[in-house]
This record gives C-alpha cells, structure tokens and sequence, in this order.
C-alpha cells in the first residue's frame, strides 16, 4: 500500500462521515455563515473605525503597534499615502475598509473563495493589528476561522460560480477532522482551566456573570431562590468544553454536541450581548460538526432504505 493510500485510510479512520455530501455542504455553510458574522461586525464598527484604528484614536498607534506583533498587516504602512496629500488618514480608512467587505461578499459567494479568504485575513488582521487594544478572542478566532477558509474546501456547494469544484472526499474528511481537533484543543483547554477552581463547580462563577447589570439583559437576582440552577449551568458548561474530544472518534457525540454548544453560545449571546464572539463559535461549530441526518421512518412500506459510509469509505446499507 502506498504512503497515500495508508493516510487515506488513517484519516477516514479519525474522521468517520455518514455522508461525505453533507459534509462538504457543513463545510460550505460554515464559509457563509462566518464570512456574514465577520461582515456583520465589520459594518456595525464602520462608523466608529477611525477611533479604533487611526494614529489619534482612542488609543494613540504606537500603543496599539506595541501590543500586536511586528509583521502583521498594519495602517501604518500605508502613511506615506497620507503624508504625501494623496488620501487623508480618515479616507484610507474606509478605503480599505470597502476592499475588505468586498472581499467578505465574494467570499461568501463561494467565487475564488481560496483567493478572496486570503485578502479578507489580509485586511481583517490589518485592522486587528492597528486596533490591537480594542481586540479580543472573537477577533483570534474569527483569523483562524479565515485561515480555514483558505485551507479547507469550503467551496463545493452554494456558490455563486458557474461549476463548483468537485467533492474531494480526503480533502473534507482532512478538513473536518483539523476544525474538529481545533475546537477540541480551544474547548478543552478553557474546560481544564475553569475546573481547576471551585468558581465552576459551585455556581460562583455563572453568579458574578449574571450579576453584572453593565452587560446583562436583566436583572438574575431571582437567582438567589434557585442556586442550584447556577451550578448546574456551570457543570453544563464544564461538561460541554472538556467533553467536546469526543466528537473526534463519536458520530452520535457529534450530533449531541453540537446542540449543546448551540445552546450554550446562544446563551452568551442573549445574556452577556456577546453576539460577535457567539456566532462565530457557531459557525465554526456548522463546519465542524453539522452535516448529520436524523433517521425518519417511512409511515407506510416499513423502514427507509438507507445507506452509510464505512471507515473504508465503502457504502453500505445503515
């Protein structure tokens, strides 16, 4: 057996599809739905860029320039446009800024979705970069979920194009397998960290979340009455991080988890208005884990004929 043929069977191994098909569709759902959150969040912080991003924002550019690291895209490789008269600071802004949703709407068309990927991370990092101090973990997990936009084959379906590049099925069980190892090493790691104090495991932790009035939606002093509602939150959320491995090896763990992460990051959302940081976790989870199917049964003429695909990449009757 050639060195190929052994890491197909590896991988398809590590990442069992029921259906390769729904797969590559999860994978092109997650390139939509990330490329709106992405452009979602780049449209409702326009107005106010210029004091995110700009040497004499909020905070000045070499404080931004000393919190982000030295080589990434920046605006101020661009002052010498602005120092010559060409464009004013501010016009360069939203310049780039309208190459940067450009690129975000091809993206999400799936046309040249590898190529416009690319120049989205280019301009998303540029804007991260010149605003470091405004960024936080949304603003990391929304790169890399660009860098798997690049890498993975995210354009098989629901594009824009006139022909759609064929299912690779190595390449989407690859692809599948990587995002899923990806969340497993982000959810994990936050898991262990939160149960190694007694914040989590006692409700304290869900408590002082829900106490603050500055993010919250309303007031949670009821609280109080019911405490084991706060404990058995955190204990749901230590489950669904340190649990989330088993999505590498389970396709019925998939599935579970997959509505449990739902619930969860809708449940940031609405509570702590962390709408960004949400759905981007969501549409990361779409790529990872969605593509299941329930089993319905026929109502007349017995069960449904159905077929599913070994590890061998063999089909065969469910």
């Amino acid at each position: 057996m050639t060195l190929t043929g052994i890491a197909s069977r590896a991988i398809a191994l590590c990442s069992f599809e029921t259906d390769i098909n729904r797969a590559a569709r999860a994978l092109a759902v997650f390139r939509i739905s990330l490329g709106l959150v992405i452009l979602w969040q780049a449209i409702m912080t326009a107005w106010d860029l210029p004091l995110l991003v700009s040497e004499f924002g909020l905070m000045q550019q070499p404080i931004n320039e000393a919190m982000a690291p030295p080589f990434l895209p920046r605006l101020a490789w661009f002052h010498k446009l602005w120092d010559v008269g060409l464009v004013t600071e501010h016009q360069l802004i939203y310049i780039l800024l309208g190459f940067y949703l450009i690129c975000l709407f091809f993206l999400i068309a799936g046309w040249r979705a590898r190529i416009f990927a690319a120049a989205s991370l280019f301009f998303h990092l540029l804007f991260k970069t010149s605003g470091a101090a405004s960024s936080y973990g949304a603003h990391e997990l929304s790169t890399n979920g660009l860098f798997f936009c690049i890498l993975l084959p995210v354009s098989s379906y629901y594009t824009l194009g006139r022909r759609a590049p064929a299912v690779d099925v190595f390449a989407i069980r690859l692809g599948r397998f990587v995002l899923r190892s990806y969340l497993s090493i982000v959810y994990v790691s936050s898991g262990i960290t939160k149960i190694s104090g007694p914040a989590w495991r006692n409700g304290e932790a869900m408590w002082n979340f829900l106490m603050r009035p500055e993010v919250t939606i309303m007031n949670f002093g009821w609280l109080s009455h019911v405490p084991w509602l706060a404990v058995a939150m955190g204990w749901f959320t230590l489950i669904v991080e340190i649990g989330y491995f088993l999505c590498l090896f389970s396709v019925r763990a998939r599935t579970v988890w997959f509505f449990g992460t739902l619930l969860l990051h809708l449940g940031i959302a609405v509570t702590l208005h962390l709408w960004f940081f949400s759905l981007t976790m969501i549409a990361l989870n779409v790529g990872a884990l969605g593509g299941f199917h329930w089993r319905w049964r026929r109502m007349r003429g017995g069960p449904a004929a159905e077929t599913i695909e070994s590890p061998k990449g063999e089909v065969q009757p469910a």
